[in-house]
């Protein structure tokens, strides 16, 4: 079972998820049987929704949930696809938005993080491309700290320079920020001011997608491994984006012990490599 537990001197949570080591590959090399390809839909936990038939996108509970309310969401029916080679984007942002929708209709959760691990480094214990989505009791700290700032002023509504611009279109911005965390980052940026995109639909919902699909190209001629966060937000005064990064580098001591990133690599180099 998961539980909280707090951090011994700042009180912060601490997600106590001990199932989490039984999963495949978790601790080891990858098994040849992978339970995210067709004809093993019963090796997964009973399904939540799917697009297609035969299926191109599935959601179903996490087998081994580190939240309350934690899903998975499979990609494409391909093993050897990613979601720069996906064949359908736009059906994969959909499972996000209405699975989004869904657990934010659950009183018990305060906060609803959509991410993605993809390749070793970055964290996925299986290969087939997918995202997962976590529903948490608790605001985490990273929220609460964002959620605050924004109360401030809204920086995401001021548009970025022209020299760290990768992409932009008619409702969306994607850029290299200056204050990168890690090398080659990027963030997906609405021109609208909202909190989180339960709204989306129609042609910014395509539009996103194919941001989206953008993003992992470029991310994926750099690194084969990667995160993106799709950080979403309750409070009017927050504006929801996506942090895309390589991981190239290894969070390390310096990482760890000062809560501060080192990043190598500068923001408009990066946008200017992430252009090409």
């Amino acid at each position: 079972m998961t539980s909280i537990r707090r951090h011994p001197i700042t009180g912060e949570p601490i997600v106590f998820a001990p199932e989490r080591a039984l999963r495949p590959n978790a601790f080891g090399p990858q098994s040849d049987i992978c339970p995210f390809c067709p004809g093993h839909e019963h090796e997964t936990p009973p399904e939540i929704l799917r697009a297609g038939d035969p299926w191109r996108v599935r959601v179903f509970g996490n087998k081994y949930p580190m939240t309350q309310r934690h899903e998975v969401v499979v990609e494409s029916a391909r093993h050897d696809a990613s979601f720069a080679t996906i064949e359908d984007p736009e059906s994969v942002v959909e499972a996000y938005v209405a699975r989004y929708r869904d657990l934010a209709s659950d009183s018990r959760l305060q906060n609803i993080l959509i991410f993605k691990n993809h390749g070793a480094m970055a964290g996925a214990s299986l290969a087939h491309v997918h995202s997962q989505i976590a529903g948490t009791t608790f605001v985490p700290p990273r929220v609460e700290r964002e959620r605050a700032a924004f109360r401030e002023r809204c920086p995401l509504c001021v548009p970025p320079p022209r020299e760290l611009i990768i992409a932009e279109s008619e409702h969306f911005v994607r850029f290299a920020p200056h204050g990168s965390s890690f090398a080659y980052e990027q963030w997906i940026v609405p021109r609208q001011h909202e909190a989180n995109f339960a709204t989306m639909s129609g042609t910014r919902l395509s539009s996103f997608a194919s941001e989206l699909s953008s993003s992992a190209r470029s991310i994926e001629r750099i690194s084969a491994s990667y995160n993106w966060l799709v950080m979403n937000f309750r409070d009017d005064d927050a504006h929801w984006y996506v942090q895309a990064m390589p991981r190239l580098t290894t969070i390390a001591g310096f990482e760890l012990g000062a809560g501060a990133m080192v990043s190598i690599v500068d923001p408009a180099e990066a946008a200017a490599r992430l252009r090409d």
